[in-house]
């Protein structure tokens, strides 16, 4: 980290940079999302009813809808109030909806955009902690990243705006870093704690990330503690005035001074059943429901029906029921956990391209696998050819970033003075791996991609220190 540059503009940043890097980074990121966006036709309605308005986006959309129909959070006019979901990211649909009328491709549109200001907020973050080769580097597999380009370009989902709103905290918390204990520094630190609140407003597992940021300030001014319980108590006052609303919303509408359902239902259908598909040998759908129904004998049991209760009190018969089944096999439950990190970080997502692309498509659920070796057989023998292909590519988009990511993890202590936003980048896409444990699904790995991309920018700079430009050195030594 270059301390001269701690204090320079975002105009100055693009100088240090180069405009050139800046314009072909920013070129290349909105240009393989355009391209995606072009091949897949969402403007198209076969393709906008057939593809993009499945399951949690035609939830989405609908929310998007009857607020702007009947005002009312819920799927539809004369539905029930919706507890499950968080308004940000429908309130976003809506607003592009009010100027637009009902077109979600407009909507993916603007999501492209904010996909290429997250790429340049991280070029510039990381810039600010670390140095310009880290951050072309980290922003350059962020431009490049399959997943992002397909989530971004592709689908009516949160995930893009969740993935701003942390980049985007991220790079105020870049500018108050190493600043001086003023106002300027608590408004940045203040901005990127709203922002935290922002993104779960969009997506609720971000409700205890917060804790991320606190660990960061007692590490980060420990020796001056008055400074740290500052920034600690600033913190949490703006995050939780940021959430209030919606606390007080919920509240008032179903009695519970909480966020959302998310996390009952998350634990439930998300964590026990993949650990029940191994045992009961059955799939997804009848797992979910066999397990929701012996929910629903829980509450008869207690004098109570599903119909008559708010989704509320229906969750906590879903947590009750989804911590019995994890504590009475708490080593099963912990083998479907690792095997679900492994999912989420080793799914390559072959289905949705090949979908897009117009190209023969194999589904299989890889939940339905308990071991790693039987996915990867079964992976080989059904995926076929455009499978194995689609698949090849984005393996080896894979192994270079984790490859990268893993020599950063390991160099970057004994390089970089900066140790605590090391430790804050860890903190923040550990926090996500750990949280999403047995779903494992692609989606979740999203919110950790722009940090592990930090430790890959690391690794590869220095690579090309010790390697490239020792060779350099070497050969000059040689001839001269």
């Amino acid at each position: 980290m270059d301390t001269q540059n701690q204090h320079l503009s975002l105009w100055e940043y693009v100088q240090l940079i180069g405009p050139r890097n800046v314009a072909i980074l920013l070129f290349v990121c909105v240009g393989l999302r355009m391209i995606l966006f072009g091949i897949s036709q969402p403007w198209t309605p076969g393709i906008e009813t057939q593809r993009v308005l499945q399951s949690d986006a035609l939830g989405y959309h609908r929310l998007a809808t009857t607020l702007i129909e009947s005002h009312r959070f819920a799927y539809g006019n004369t539905e029930k109030p919706n507890a499950l979901r968080t308004p940000l990211y429908p309130m976003f649909i809506a607003v592009i909806y009010s100027l637009f009328g009902y077109k979600p491709w407009i909507v993916i549109l603007t999501q492209i955009i904010i996909d290429t200001i997250s790429c340049f907020l991280l070029l510039v973050s990381l810039s600010r902690l670390f140095s310009r080769r880290i951050a072309l580097l980290a922003s350059t597999l962020y431009a490049l990243d399959p997943f992002l380009i397909l989530y971004s370009s592709t689908t009516l989902l949160s995930d893009t705006l969740f993935v701003f709103f942390l980049v985007a905290a991220f790079w105020f918390l870049s500018l108050a870093r190493h600043s001086e204990f003023s106002k300027k520094t608590l408004l940045n630190y203040g901005l990127s704690s709203l922002l935290l609140g922002l993104a779960t407003l969009t997506r609720p597992i971000s409700q205890y990330i917060i804790a991320c940021f606190v660990v960061f300030f007692l590490v980060a001014y420990w020796s001056r503690p008055r400074i740290a319980l500052t920034y600690t108590l600033l913190s949490l006052l703006i995050f939780g005035l940021t959430l209030s609303p919606w606390l007080f919303w919920n509240y008032n509408t179903f009695g519970y001074f909480s966020l959302s359902t998310s996390d009952s239902y998350n634990l439930l259908v998300l964590n026990v059943v993949p650990m029940e598909m191994g045992r009961r040998h059955e799939d997804t759908a009848a797992v979910q429901k066999s397990l929701t129904a012996e929910a629903d004998k829980m509450m008869e049991e207690d004098g109570l029906h599903s119909q008559d209760l708010n989704e509320f009190q229906i969750a906590q018969y879903w947590r009750k029921l989804a911590v019995r089944y994890i504590s009475n096999a708490p080593i099963a439950f912990g083998k479907s956990y690792l095997l679900g990190i492994f999912h989420t970080f080793f799914n390559l997502g072959t289905s949705s391209y090949a979908e897009i692309l117009g190209l023969p498509a194999v589904y299989f659920d890889i939940k339905a696998y308990d071991n790693i070796l039987d996915l990867a057989i079964a992976f080989l023998e059904k995926k076929g050819v455009v499978g194995l292909l689609i698949g090849g590519v984005i393996a080896l988009y894979l192994l270079i970033t984790y490859s990268g990511a893993i020599v950063g993890l390991l160099t970057s202590g004994g390089r970089h003075d900066d140790r605590p936003s090391l430790l804050v980048i860890i903190l923040l896409a550990g926090y996500f791996v750990l949280i999403t444990g047995v779903a494992g699904l692609v989606r979740f790995k999203l919110p950790t991609i722009p940090f592990y991309l930090a430790f890959a920018g690391i690794g590869f700079s220095y690579l090309y220190e010790n390697i490239i430009l020792a060779k350099e050195k070497k050969g000059s030594g040689s001839t001269a």
